[in-house]
């Protein structure tokens, strides 16, 4: 459903998310050629909105954990375990998702 149909409740329930999101990815996800990104905070915004989005459809984790790695995907630095980080988030992405609905 697009926000703009949404009561009120739910758009200040889309909000909320939308901020939690914003904590997750600032606080537990950092992807490589990003930090500049969160000096720039338009750009970082950018990013999350667009995830905010995804999240939005009801996205699994595997699809959620596919849009974070996409500004890694191009890089050519290996990180270990980096996979594993991503589906960590991912995961935490859709529980909040999950918690939010059933309210």
């Amino acid at each position: 459903m697009p926000y703009d149909d949404l009561s009120a409740d739910n758009k200040t329930m889309v909000k909320e998310r939308d901020v939690l999101i914003r904590h997750i990815i600032v606080h537990y996800w950092h992807p490589l050629g990003m930090s500049a990104m969160v000096k720039a905070p338009g750009k970082y915004d950018s990013f999350v909105q667009g995830l905010c989005e995804v999240v939005g459809t009801g996205a699994s984790s595997a699809e959620l954990a596919k849009y974070l790695a996409g500004p890694e995907s191009s890089s050519k630095k290996v990180v270990p375990q980096r996979d594993e980080l991503i589906l960590i988030v991912a995961r935490k992405i859709c529980a909040l998702n999950t918690r939010l609905n059933r309210a």
